[in-house]
């Protein structure tokens, strides 16, 4: 019922939108498409009880855009996954939950599965986007990206991602209405109002300007369980080289609210140097008056439940190097701490092998001390993951 709902408002509001300009003599743009298609394998080498696991996945995305006036456009995104291999077998409810959609509308489809195969189709944006000169409304399901660091974003309250997600470079989108005032060239103040799967609202403001060459923020926002966050953000550049930097506090219970006192703040340094090699280094802090017991590797791991799950120790430190070797192949090396925890090894390598066709082979080392099983005791564990990945672009 919600999906039927969701895609007859879209496209009546589309419709109205286009009829309403009668007067308009000029001919109405075609919708424009693109999208990749990749073929990833993958093999999981776990040091206990020495298993190696063998997945596989083809994935296609394609995008939709139209814009029949200058002031409205919209914006369509599917991402259809076959995946199938031994996971399946070590996990049965991973074939049922393939598909599973967070937002308030269903827009996942399960088209096939069994033991050892899951086809889906999820509509991860589709939303209708109207400007009235410096006033701009979206609706519907998109990306709302209020962050300014690149590894950890305390700020990013509606579309928490996990960094090493490598294969969903678009990210989760949300079903939400959003109001954008830009009432200078380089400020802007923005509310945006969001409901996930279960009804549960996140609604927050975020007000932006620019001083001193440095682009500030400030925002307030209600997460669900009616717990308060307040935080605030920066970018800028110190010489030659990006510095940003994002807060958020979570108060703590009040009468009214819920909170756990609770403290995230990421500072990053980029740039490139040398021979158009980039560097990232940047460091996630996490304070909590009461810690949660410890989650399992793979909460981390896959997107987190929410902002205030993006860290895996109170402090958490990434350099990320990626190196040009020749204007057809990269080489990246990321490294991660995680003081008292473990670390993390991230190299990777890609190919260009025409203009629109990539090979990429990419590894995940974690070593540490996590949960085995969710909030159980910690063991120390290390996981290999290693990717192959071809990926053609259209």
């Amino acid at each position: 019922m919600k999906k039927a709902l969701l895609f007859s408002v879209y496209f009546l509001l589309v419709f109205c939108a286009s009829a309403q300009n009668d007067s308009c003599t000029q001919r109405i743009p075609a919708p424009s498409f693109s999208g990749y298609l990749s073929d990833r394998t993958s093999l999981m080498i776990l040091q206990e009880p020495h298993d190696a696991i063998w997945d596989h996945e083809l994935q296609n995305r394609l995008k939709i855009t139209w814009q029949p006036l200058p002031w409205i456009s919209s914006e369509w995104q599917v991402r259809n996954r076959l995946s199938f291999g031994e996971s399946f077998v070590l996990n049965p409810m991973m074939a049922s939950s393939a598909g599973k959609d967070r937002g308030l509308a269903d827009l996942s489809f399960t088209l096939a599965h069994g033991n050892r195969h899951a086809l889906t189709s999820q509509i991860d944006r589709a939303y209708l986007q109207l400007t009235f000169r410096k006033l701009e409304l979206a609706i519907g399901r998109q990306r709302i990206n209020w962050s300014q660091t690149l590894v950890w974003n305390p700020n990013d309250l509606f579309n928490t991602y996990s960094f090493f997600d490598f294969d969903y470079p678009e990210r989760p989108g949300s079903d939400a209405i959003r109001c954008t005032w830009f009432y200078s060239a380089a400020g802007r103040a923005e509310m945006a109002v969001k409901a996930d799967s279960s009804g549960k609202i996140t609604a927050g403001g975020l007000f932006r300007w620019n001083k001193w060459n440095y682009d500030f923020q400030i925002l307030g926002a209600v997460l669900p369980q009616n717990e308060l966050v307040l935080g605030g953000g920066w970018s800028g550049n110190i010489g030659k080289y990006g510095f940003r930097g994002e807060v958020s506090w979570f108060p703590p219970r009040t009468d009214s609210l819920k909170g756990s006192n609770m403290i995230l703040s990421s500072v990053s340094v980029d740039g490139m140097f040398f021979k158009s090699w980039y560097l990232i280094a940047e460091i996630l802090y996490r304070w909590e008056q009461n810690p949660a017991p410890e989650k399992t590797l793979m909460d981390y791991y896959y997107a987190p439940a929410s902002v205030k799950d993006l860290a895996f120790a109170d402090i958490s430190a990434l350099v990320q190097l990626s190196v040009p070797v020749t204007p057809l192949f990269n080489i990246s090396l990321a490294a991660m701490g995680l003081p008292g925890k473990g670390f993390y090894l991230g190299p990777s390598f890609s190919f260009s092998l025409s203009n629109n066709l990539e090979a990429s082979l990419i590894s995940q080392i974690f070593s540490g001390r996590f949960s085995k099983f969710d909030r159980g005791p910690e063991i120390r564990q290390t996981f290999y993951l290693n990717f192959f990945r071809l990926k053609w672009n259209f």
